[in-house]
């Protein structure tokens, strides 16, 4: 008996995670120092302190809950240090009963040094996503900026042939007109003038084509990097998910078709546009990878199927890509921060679990996944409406 006791003791001391004990009337019995540290508080301290006063006001009606249900799965809270900062924890708890009736044991993770590498981490992710797009929407704008040029570099030259030719017919008439006709045709045929007519009216086109090609480039990545906000606001999914389209052109066009079926009558949803921009470049950008994987870069066979539709109380959007697939054993991780079936080098293991937080954390979404190696992979979200476009349906 003393072995034990003696075991457990040694637990209660050097353990990583807080352990506490709290009687029935709320108040603290014992304080472990992993505690100690965590809540910057020493044990004498916290003997006899109310366990809920550990945290922040928001969080206390949930911490007194665990009396009635005890939290056997991880819930996250906010603690409040001795020096009245905060830090994100993690408490499990359970009800043991003794002698003089039950008591709480608590178990607490410390979070805080946790999340901050987890938000470097994604920040990092984003920026990388930034840098890759920022260099295929230079690619994607330069094309376009290239055939402007030469077209305009023609209609230049086509400009001082015509020059010299109005120059040439403003010219005194000779005496004999046959003289300045056959002059006349012969400087024509010098100039090509049936070729610069002809040529002029598509170079004319051809640019502003182009021009109209880096206008919706332009507006894409303005709409795209729409600076986010704390508050959520009215998101438009399709205007998202064109936007979208367009400024990862250059991630996809060489090895798949995007096909989209777009809803036109969607009502529009509560969320962040930047964040929910995000998501949707992460997946596609996995499609895109997933369809090299399969078909290396045979674009004519990768194919991108995105679609929007209302179901009841929701939006819904689906993209499917008929790449290499997910794994079965797999399935149930793609959403874990690290996890990646990518090779080495390839992947961070963070796009997925940032659609998964966006989604579900951010705008109370939902995010599934379906996947048969070597078919192809479908994501399917489901974003709420807003309140006043749900009563209206109603």
């Amino acid at each position: 008996f003393q072995e034990q006791m003696e075991n457990y003791r040694c637990i209660f001391q050097f353990a990583a995670q807080g352990i506490l004990t709290v009687a029935q009337d709320q108040t603290i019995e014992t304080f472990n120092p992993a505690a100690e540290s965590i809540f910057l508080l020493r044990k004498d301290e916290a003997i006899g302190r109310g366990f809920p006063s550990l945290f922040v006001d928001e969080c206390r009606e949930q911490i007194l809950q665990c009396f009635d249900a005890p939290k056997t799965v991880p819930i996250e809270v906010k603690g409040l240090r001795s020096d009245g900062s905060q830090c994100e924890v993690e408490l499990v708890t359970s009800l043991v009963k003794r002698n003089d009736g039950l008591f709480l044991v608590v178990l607490i993770q410390d979070r805080t040094g946790r999340n901050d590498l987890e938000t470097q981490l994604r920040h990092a992710q984003k920026m990388e996503s930034v840098g890759r797009l920022a260099a295929g929407i230079a690619h994607e704008i330069n094309t376009p900026i290239q055939f402007v040029g030469d077209n305009l570099r023609f209609l230049s030259s086509s400009f001082d042939d015509i020059e010299k030719l109005l120059a040439f017919t403003s010219r005194p008439k000779p005496v004999s007109s046959e003289d300045f006709l056959k002059e006349k045709q012969k400087l024509e045929k010098d100039l090509n003038l049936d070729f610069v007519r002809s040529e002029i009216p598509d170079a004319i086109q051809q640019s502003l084509s182009g021009i109209e090609r880096v206008s919706s480039i332009v507006q894409a990545m303005k709409e795209f990097s729409h600076p986010g906000s704390e508050k959520s606001s009215a998101v438009d999914v399709n205007d998202a998910v064109r936007s979208t389209i367009t400024v990862s052109r250059n991630e996809w066009k060489y090895v798949a078709t995007i096909h989209t079926d777009l809803d036109e009558s969607l009502p529009l949803v509560d969320g962040f546009h930047g964040k929910l921009n995000q998501a949707l470049l992460n997946i596609i950008v996995n499609a895109a990878h997933a369809i090299e994987s399969r078909f290396h870069v045979d674009s004519e066979s990768g194919e991108i199927h995105v679609s929007t539709s209302r179901k009841s109380d929701a939006v819904e959007i689906k993209i499917a890509d008929n790449g290499c697939g997910i794994h079965e054993a797999d399935l149930a991780r793609v959403f874990e921060p690290f996890f990646t079936g990518k090779a080495i080098g390839k992947g961070t293991g963070q796009g997925l679990s940032v659609v998964h937080s966006i989604i579900v954390d951010k705008h109370r979404g939902k995010v599934e996944v379906e996947s048969e190696p070597g078919v192809g992979t479908t994501f399917t979200i489901l974003l709420p409406v807003r309140a006043e476009d749900h009563s209206d349906a109603e």
